[in-house]
C-alpha cells in the first residue's frame, strides 16, 4: 500500500504580522478580532486564543468561555450533583490583576471588548499555573 501525502493548504486567514493587533483582513475586508490572554504572562506574549468578531461586532460568550476552559485543562463550572452548578471556577475579566472581577455578561451574550483575560479561581498558592502560550508547527 502506497501512502500519498496531500499538499498543505494555506490557512483561510493569513496570520497577522503583529499578533497584538485586534483586526484581521479577510478577502479585503477588515474584521475586528477579540484576543484572550493569560493573566500571569506579560503583555508581550501572544494571546492564548483569538476570535474573529463575526457575531454582531463581537463573539458569543459561551464559545469564548468554553474554548478557554478547554485550553486551561478543562476547568469550568463546579457541580455538586448532575445539573446543579454551584460555582464558576474560571472567569473572563478585562484586567490581568489577580483581584480582577468577572465581566458582567451582556444581555445578548456577545463579547465586544478587544481583549479579555481568562482567570482560573483555583490558584496554586496564589500563583497562576503555566500554560503553553504558543504552538509552532514546522511543516517541511
Amino acid at each position: 500500500m502506497k501512502l500519498e501525502l496531500k499538499t498543505v493548504l494555506s490557512p483561510p486567514v493569513q496570520p497577522p504580522v503583529d499578533s497584538s493587533s485586534t483586526d484581521e483582513c479577510v478577502k479585503g475586508a477588515v474584521i475586528s478580532a477579540i484576543n484572550i490572554y493569560h493573566p500571569g504572562y506579560p503583555d508581550t506574549y501572544n494571546p492564548l486564543l483569538r476570535f474573529l468578531a463575526l457575531d454582531d461586532g463581537g463573539v458569543y460568550y459561551d464559545l469564548v468561555y468554553y474554548a478557554c476552559c478547554i485550553i486551561a485543562g478543562n476547568v469550568g463550572l463546579e457541580t455538586t450533583k448532575p445539573g446543579h452548578i454551584t460555582q464558576a471556577k474560571a472567569y473572563l475579566a478585562t484586567s490581568s490583576s489577580s483581584k480582577a472581577t468577572p465581566i458582567t455578561l451582556p444581555s445578548d451574550r456577545i463579547l465586544r471588548e478587544k481583549l479579555y483575560f481568562f482567570h482560573v479561581s483555583t490558584l496554586n498558592n496564589g500563583k497562576y499555573l503555566a500554560l503553553m502560550v504558543m504552538f509552532v508547527t514546522n511543516v517541511s
